[in-house]
């Protein structure tokens, strides 16, 4: 295996019966094969070709060593974050038992929490009131809380009963992401009144005035009985009710919320009398027929009496109403014979109403 000691020897032996023998040894290169050794490496400057000779007894022996560059493995990693502060993504170097480094790098994708809303306000309560909910949600591990002020927090989304005010709403998941804030207000919608109210007494006939005055500007107003009213789209009205009447007022806001105001009106009791029925014999007890007044009449313009026939047997006109009226059932001074008549009357009340009265009476002996 030595490139020197290659040659051809020639040995001559003499043998004592004299015959001689010849021994030619012909030594021929026979190199020794390399070994080829294998090997790996993290370290780009170890990559290459070793060739390592090793000294023996004998022949020598070759050794190639071969190494060769592992990269370092690099794994790239998906994740999601509700943080916008920790989207950049993040490195981890691993360092294994031979020296080789592996990379681990995650990227993070920006998703936040999100939500939609319903609001719903009643303005027309005796004091305004909302509901709250929430719907639609994205974002987060799916499993969410919600607050109404960012601070405490429930598992249902649906908040009602709430008076005006402002109020946060948020959504939040199980690992405590946060949404952003929402600000919604319920404003104050104050409720629709008037002066109107109360219990008033007039004449029958009469009429009273109302001037009506609101807490705010209705966007419409109507009345219960716009017959009795001289204006029915007037803030001041004139009333002139036939008999006691309860007079509403309904008010109707911007909102479309109805309320109602109203005043009860009275009619004093009549104070005039008429009787149907008297006996003219002079026994001083019920000898002749009167109308009663007590100050409720201030004229009477007319008063007729009238047999079954329709004959006037008794009138007076233009009276004030401070005389008395009376009748003794006489006709053109002789007494008449029992029977029954008819009265029609035509007065003024002290409140300047005329009014019209009828009835029968009956003569009895």
């Amino acid at each position: 295996c030595r490139l020197a000691e290659v040659r051809n020897d020639t040995t001559v032996l003499i043998y004592e019966q004299g015959c001689d023998s010849l021994f030619i040894q012909n030594f021929i290169y026979d190199p020794i094969a390399p070994t080829f050794i294998y090997e790996n490496t993290c370290e780009a400057t170890e990559v290459g070709y070793d060739t390592v000779y090793v000294s023996g007894m004998h022949c020598d022996s070759i050794y190639i060593v071969e190494t060769s560059l592992i990269a370092g493995q690099s794994t790239i990693l998906s994740d999601q974050t509700c943080d916008p502060a920790a989207i950049d993504p993040d490195t981890l170097y691993l360092s294994s038992l031979n020296g080789c480094d592996s990379l681990v790098i995650t990227n993070y994708e920006f998703v936040p929490i999100e939500f939609e809303y319903e609001l719903n306000v009643d303005p027309c309560g005796e004091s305004t009131v909302g509901e709250v909910l929430f719907f639609n949600e994205s974002g987060g591990d799916g499993n969410y809380n919600y607050s109404i002020d960012a601070v405490n927090f429930t598992s249902e989304g649906y908040f009602n009963g709430l008076s005006s005010s402002s109020y946060t709403l948020v959504a939040m998941d199980e690992q405590g992401c946060i949404s952003e804030s929402v600000e919604i207000s319920i404003p104050v919608i104050p409720i629709l009144d008037s002066n109107l109210g109360g219990v008033y007494e007039i004449e029958s006939g009469g009429s009273i005035d109302f001037n009506i005055q609101f807490t705010s500007e209705p966007d419409t107003f109507y009345w219960s009985h716009p017959e009795i009213l001289d204006c029915i789209n007037c803030t001041s009205i004139n009333v002139s009710p036939p008999s006691t009447t309860n007079l509403v007022l309904y008010m109707v806001s911007n909102e479309g919320c109805i309320t109602q105001d109203e005043v009860l009106i009275q009619l004093k009791a009549s104070s005039i009398y008429i009787p149907n029925i008297f006996s003219p014999d002079q026994d001083q007890v019920n000898d002749e027929f009167r109308i009663y007044n007590s100050g409720y009449v201030k004229a009477y313009k007319s008063f007729r009496i009238y047999n079954r026939w329709g004959n006037v047997v008794y009138e007076v006109t233009d009276v004030e109403g401070t005389e008395v009226i009376t009748w003794n059932g006489s006709f053109n001074d002789e007494l008449l014979n029992p029977d029954v008549f008819l009265y029609q009357l035509i007065l003024e009340t002290q409140s300047g109403k005329e009014e019209h009265w009828h009835g029968s009476i009956t003569l009895i002996r």
